[in-house]
């Protein structure tokens, strides 16, 4: 008797047990806001996150609000390539990706709070007007650069519009950006016809550098670094002319140095190179020296070949423009 009533109260404790919620058992139930979020609505963007505390787990939630936003995003301005210009927005979408995902959210509160297996849940919720006030402010102060750098570009000469489109780059594509973001998170946004001349900025500006037309000037000893300059010019999408006559046209001159010396039956030759730009006016605009190192077995002809070999290989590396100090 006494066994079978033992056995009634096991069963009647294990039923008991089993019935008791998750979280009494030490597993904490997921609250029905953690596995389905908020939608985004008119006043405020929402973003769930855990972490071991709730400084971690705010950090998340704030992360998830951006990530919402980013996949949002990323749909409506894929259609938007599709649908306007490709070439006017292409550069837009990863730029106001880039937008939101270092965006601090400042106007951010805590929402809600609940335990989990890991730590903590938090539920964020971000003030939408602040939000898009914040933006708009960013967006008309980087319109407002581009704008003040970019007056009367077309009557600057070549190597000065490359150089204005080159500095407001950033600012071009954070208003690219901005405005993108805008038209998804700001109904009353107002300013898309700003957008269009923006793009063709950007678009203008990975184009100018084929504007760029050169000169050279150098000594009949230096036959062999001019050539390898106008490789390295006519290969960046710049172009070597045979003389400084026509307008616009910028001259590079070169200049040598070069020490010689003998090491365990090697020849060896250090090589030292400026390159010069100037304009028509001979106003200096640039300049980078290179020095570059060659040897043989042979003799020192040999090693200054290998030398100016090293020489197209350092421009190669410094990159377009930024090879002639530019």
């Amino acid at each position: 008797m006494r066994s079978s009533a033992a056995a009634r109260v096991t069963l009647s404790l294990a039923a008991a047990l089993a019935a008791l919620p998750r979280a009494v058992k030490g597993e904490s139930a997921e609250p029905a806001w953690v596995t389905q979020p908020p939608p985004n609505t008119a006043d405020s963007l929402y973003g769930v996150g855990e972490g071991p505390d709730l400084e971690d787990a705010k950090r998340n939630a704030l992360k998830d609000a951006a990530g919402r936003l980013r996949v949002s995003l990323s749909s409506k301005t894929q259609r938007s390539v599709k649908d306007e210009n490709g070439a006017v927005y292409s550069s837009a979408l990863s730029e106001v990706l880039h937008e939101v995902q270092k965006t601090e959210f400042a106007s951010a509160v805590l929402d809600r709070t609940a335990p989990s297996v890991h730590g903590t849940y938090a539920l964020v919720k971000v003030d939408r007007r602040a939000f898009v006030k914040d933006t708009r402010a960013r967006f008309e102060m980087a319109l407002g650069l581009v704008d003040g750098a970019t007056r009367d570009l077309d009557q600057k000469p070549p190597i000065e519009q490359y150089r204005v489109l080159q500095a407001s780059l950033p600012n071009i594509r954070t208003v690219l950006g901005l405005g993108q973001l805008l038209r998804e998170v700001d109904p009353a946004f107002g300013r898309e016809s700003t957008l269009q001349p923006m793009a063709a900025l950007d678009e203008r500006a990975s184009k100018t550098v084929g504007d760029l037309v050169f000169a050279l000037e150098y000594g009949p000893g230096d036959a062999d670094v001019a050539r390898v300059v106008t490789a390295f010019v006519n290969g960046s999408g710049m172009r070597i002319a045979p003389t400084s006559d026509r307008p616009g046209t910028l001259v590079i001159a070169i200049s040598t140095s070069s020490r010689e010396q003998t090491i365990f039956h090697s020849k060896m030759v250090l090589l030292n190179v400026m390159l010069a730009v100037r304009n028509a006016q001979l106003t200096g605009l640039a300049s980078r020296r290179y020095e570059v190192n060659g040897s043989s077995m042979s003799d020192y002809a040999a090693a200054r070949a290998s030398a100016v070999v090293q020489l197209g290989e350092a421009l190669r590396r410094a990159g377009p423009v930024s090879g002639l100090g530019l």
